[in-house]
């Protein structure tokens, strides 16, 4: 027997979980580039939309690179902390980017504003109206009160 033999044996029964982690990786390759495109066309800014479309994209390219490196055998140990970075730190992106635009995007999903919020924004108009016609008609009889006066 030579001392070769064992090795050659580790390496044929390792084969099968290469291709196995192959495999993996290109279905989140691309499985990450068929989510990005919907997710971008989610915004109306295609700026902001193409950004989120890649972070989830990155999201799930990370997540298929940790189940990559469990196949072949990289200890747990080593792939969940790469796992946490990836999904904290896309998650946390996510939420930076989309968390400002969700009222908005609410308020557009549903039509408008509910009727209550609708009778408050009236009436704070009509009050700021009433305001600026009662500045207006203090300021005209200041004037009229001071060129009245004796000089």
């Amino acid at each position: 027997m030579h001392a070769v033999d064992p090795m050659r044996t580790q390496l044929a029964s390792w084969l099968p979980n290469l291709a196995d982690a192959l495999v993996i990786a290109v279905v989140a390759a691309v499985l990450g580039r068929i989510v990005m495109s919907p997710v971008a066309k989610r915004f109306r800014d295609p700026a902001h939309g193409r950004m989120v479309g890649r972070f989830a994209a990155v999201i799930i390219w990370g997540i298929g690179a940790a189940a990559v490196l469990g196949q072949i055998g990289v200890p747990a140990s080593v792939t969940l902390p790469i796992l946490g970075t990836v999904v904290a730190l896309g998650g946390a992106v996510l939420v930076l980017l989309v968390g400002p635009r969700l009222p908005g995007f609410v308020r557009h999903r549903r039509g408008s504003d509910s009727p209550e919020i609708q009778e408050q924004r009236t009436a704070a108009r009509g009050q700021a109206q009433a305001y600026r016609r009662g500045r207006q008609d203090a300021l005209r009889n200041q004037r009229l009160s001071h060129d009245s006066w004796p000089r």
